[in-house]
């Protein structure tokens, strides 16, 4: 079992950078995010996908579209 106490990523922090103006900050925060359980990233991108920002649906739709290859 995941035990969420012992992730090394800061959700908090890839929120903040997801919700940010700079482009690559978002960027790298989607990287990060590719890092963590679908259980935890999928909500996080779905809280996105309810902005009224495009760029925020932008990175949403961004993060989902990555699947494991």
């Amino acid at each position: 079992m995941f035990n969420n106490d012992k992730l090394p990523i800061d959700l908090q922090q890839i929120d903040r950078d997801l919700r940010g103006r700079a482009i690559d900050k978002q960027k790298a925060a989607l990287d990060r995010l590719a890092q963590v359980p679908a259980d935890l990233a999928v909500p996080l991108l779905a809280r996105l996908l309810a902005s009224p920002d495009f760029r925020h649906r932008r990175m949403a739709v961004m993060g989902l579209g990555r699947g494991n290859s």
